[in-house]
C-alpha cells in the first residue's frame, strides 16, 4: 500500500539537497554509521518549528483565508482537497507575502510545501501545479466534520426532491438563519422569489417520506450502502453521504471509482476505504486491505445494492488480528 514520505523524511531531504550534498560535512557523513534523523536533527528541529508555526498561523486564520481564496479575484486557488488537508496554489506569491509580515519565509520552507504538495497530488494525474507556490493546510480537528454535515444535508435535501436552488435557499434563509432581504440581494432575486423557493422546500420536505428507517442503536454504528447504477457507474455512501475513497493515503483505484465481486482496482480501493473510515490509516496493511476485499466479494457476490455495517467491520477486523 502506497504511503506518503513523513515531515522528517521530506525535511532531511531538503536539508540534504539545498545545504549538505557536495560539501566535507555530507562526505563525512556518508562515510559515517549515524541515521538521516540523527545527523539533520538541528536541521529538522528548526525547520519543523517554523513550520508548525505556519501552520498555527494558517489554523487560527483559516476561516478567513479559505474565504479569500473562494472570494478572491487573483491567481489564489484550491486546487484538492482531502478531509484532514488543503492544497492551494498561489501563482502570484500574496500568501508568502502575508505570511511574511509574521514569520520569515526560507527556501527550505517553500520547497517542503512544494515537495508534499506534489506529493499528494501524485495519484491525481489531472491536477499539476504548473506555475506558483503550493501550500499545503492542515484542517482543525473536526473542521471536516463540519464539511461532512453540509454535504449530508444538502445530499438529502436533493434525494428528497429539492432543485439545487430550493436546497440553497432554504439552508441559508431557514437553518442558517440569514436574513431573507440580505440572501436575496446576494442572489439578486426578489425576496418574494427567494421567500417562495423556502416555502416550496418546507412543502417538499414534509411530503418527503423517503428516507433510511433507523433503529436506535444505528445512530451509533455507521452504514456502507452500495448500489450498482448501470453498467459503470456505482454510487458507495456512508450514512446517505459521500464515502471518500481516500487516494491521497492508497491509490488502488487511478480514477477513485469503486466496485465488488472480483480482484481488481475499484473493489481493493472500496475495501481500503471502509476500512480506513472504520479503522483509521494506521491500523490498515496492504495484505488487510486485500483480505477484506476478497471477504466483501464474498458477502456481496455481484449483487447490485447491499448495506454493511461498521460493527461488521469491527467484527471482521479482530478476527483477521487474531488469525
Amino acid at each position: 500500500m502506497e504511503s506518503h514520505p513523513s515531515t522528517e523524511q521530506i525535511i532531511s531531504n531538503v536539508v540534504a539537497d539545498k545545504q549538505i550534498q557536495n560539501t566535507e560535512d555530507y562526505q563525512a557523513y556518508s562515510e559515517a554509521d549515524v541515521s538521516d534523523s540523527l545527523f539533520f536533527a538541528d536541521e529538522i528541529l528548526e525547520i519543523n518549528s517554523r513550520l508548525g508555526d505556519i501552520q498555527d498561523i494558517f489554523s487560527s486564520n483559516l476561516s478567513t483565508v479559505v474565504s479569500c481564496v473562494y472570494s478572491s479575484k487573483s491567481d489564489i486557488e484550491v486546487i484538492w482537497e482531502s478531509p484532514e488537508v488543503y492544497v492551494i496554489l498561489d501563482r502570484e506569491g500574496d500568501i508568502k507575502k502575508g505570511l511574511e509580515v509574521e514569520i520569515d519565509i526560507s527556501d527550505e520552507i517553500l520547497e517542503i510545501h512544494f515537495r508534499t504538495a506534489n506529493n499528494k497530488l501524485k495519484s491525481y494525474p489531472g491536477i499539476k501545479v504548473d506555475r506558483g507556490q503550493p501550500w499545503v493546510i492542515l484542517k482543525p480537528e473536526y473542521w471536516s466534520q463540519a464539511e461532512w454535515s453540509i454535504d449530508s444535508f444538502f445530499t438529502n435535501l436533493i434525494n428528497a426532491g429539492l432543485s439545487p436552488t430550493k436546497a440553497l435557499d432554504y439552508w441559508m434563509v431557514e437553518v442558517r438563519e440569514k436574513h431573507l432581504p440580505y440572501w436575496a440581494d446576494i442572489r439578486e432575486k426578489s425576496a418574494q422569489a427567494v421567500r417562495g423557493n423556502v416555502n416550496r422546500a418546507k412543502e417538499i420536505i414534509e411530503q418527503y417520506d423517503g428516507g433510511e428507517k433507523y433503529e436506535p442503536n444505528d445512530f451509533f454504528n455507521s452504514t456502507y450502502h452500495g448500489e450498482r447504477l448501470n453498467e459503470t457507474t456505482t454510487r458507495v455512501t456512508v450514512d446517505g453521504g459521500y464515502l471518500p475513497p481516500r487516494r491521497d493515503i492508497a491509490c488502488h483505484s487511478r480514477n477513485g471509482k469503486y466496485s465488488w465481486g472480483y480482484r481488481g482496482a475499484g473493489p481493493t480501493q472500496l475495501a481500503f476505504a471502509i476500512l480506513r473510515h472504520t479503522l483509521g490509516a494506521s491500523e490498515i496493511t496492504h495484505n488487510m486491505v486485500t483480505s477484506f476485499r476478497d471477504h466483501l466479494n464474498s458477502e456481496l457476490n455481484d449483487t447490485d445494492e447491499w448495506y454493511y455495517n461498521q460493527k461488521e467491520v469491527v467484527e471482521w477486523a479482530q478476527n483477521f488480528e487474531s488469525s
